[in-house]
Formats: structure tokens, C-alpha cells, sequence
């Protein structure tokens, strides 16, 4: 795993400088861990790469389509430095221009063809994929395939949902008690 790794990145320094600088400068590492349910994902807070393993590990991803998921993952930090956040109304078109930047750098790379192929299919892909049913969707069946029921998966979305309800209704007077003791000191 460790070698086809390196060979991805030793890739994107050859065929996209700019993503690799991009990973260098705007991320902070790239952590082989988990994701919800996809071969990858940006962390915008931890500033991270995620991966999943099973994508990494796996025979049939080639040291080539590990590179073009990177640069895909390199193009939303630098969109989001760019001040284009990732949000729901943004969310297809985001994706388009990094799997345009994908398939531009799979070709550079004289990539393989089944590569390309589904590159291309990404591009066409159903809006529905996008909306937050469908990556709720995703989650649950990832969160399944790990061992955890979906009643588990619900009493821990309840629990999450009256926390940020909490919290919402608790920021106004945290700010006001804030400031006061910010006048109650001064």
C-alpha cells in the first residue's frame, strides 16, 4: 500500500505540480482512515486528505487512479482557498471542476482507458447523486457496512440533531455573557 502511495504522488509532482503544491501548502497530510462511504474525501477543518482503505489497498486501483483522486481532492482545497466553499447549491459544480481536473491530469498521465471511462461518466452523472439524500444514503450504507445498525445510526442522529438545536438556542446568550464578564473585568 505504502509503495502504490508513493508512486501517486511521485505522479502528481510529474503531471499536475499545482496539485502537489496545492497538498504540500494547503493540506496537512493525507490520512488512510475512513470516509462515508467514497474512495476519498477533503477534510476542510483537519485540513486532510482522508482515504479509504479498502480503495487503497485494493489490486485493482492502480498507483495512476490513487494520483487522479488526489489531484480531485487537491482541486476542492485549492477551489476553497479560492473562497468557493463546498455547500449543497454548490455541490455539482464543485464536483465537475474537479473531475474535470481529474480526467485532464489522467490523460496527461497517458491514463488507462477504464480510468477515463468512468471519469467521464462522473461528468454526466445524475444531479440526484448530489443532494443530501443521497449522500445521507451513502453514509448509512457505509455506517452499515462497518457493523452498526441503522437503529443505532438513529438514536445517534436524535442525540447530534437536539445537540445542535441545543447549542443554537444557547449561542445568543453565550455571546451576551461573554460580554459581560469582558465588562464585568475591564
Amino acid at each position: 500500500m505504502l509503495n502504490k502511495m508513493e508512486a501517486a504522488l511521485d505522479l502528481v509532482l510529474q503531471y499536475d505540480s499545482r496539485a502537489m503544491q496545492v497538498l504540500r501548502t494547503q493540506s496537512d497530510g493525507i490520512f488512510v482512515f475512513g470516509t462515508a462511504g467514497v474512495y476519498a474525501e477533503w477534510h476542510r477543518n483537519e485540513k486532510l486528505v482522508v482515504l479509504q482503505p479498502e480503495y487503497v489497498s485494493a489490486p485493482a486501483t492502480s498507483a495512476a487512479g490513487l494520483a487522479s483522486t488526489l489531484v480531485h481532492e487537491a482541486t476542492h482545497a485549492w477551489l476553497e482557498k479560492l473562497g468557493f466553499w463546498y455547500s449543497e447549491d454548490r455541490r455539482q459544480r464543485i464536483e465537475a471542476i474537479c473531475f474535470k481536473r481529474e480526467l485532464r491530469f489522467v490523460r496527461r498521465a497517458g491514463g488507462e482507458k477504464e480510468l477515463i471511462s468512468e471519469l467521464e461518466r462522473q461528468l454526466t452523472c445524475d444531479p440526484a447523486y448530489f443532494s443530501p439524500e443521497a449522500f445521507k444514503e451513502r453514509t448509512l450504507t457505509e455506517i452499515e457496512r462497518l457493523g452498526v445498525s441503522r437503529r443505532v445510526v438513529s438514536i445517534i442522529e436524535k442525540c447530534v440533531n437536539q445537540w445542535r438545536r441545543l447549542t443554537r438556542r444557547l449561542k445568543p446568550m453565550t455571546k451576551t455573557l461573554a460580554l459581560g464578564l469582558v465588562f464585568i473585568t475591564a
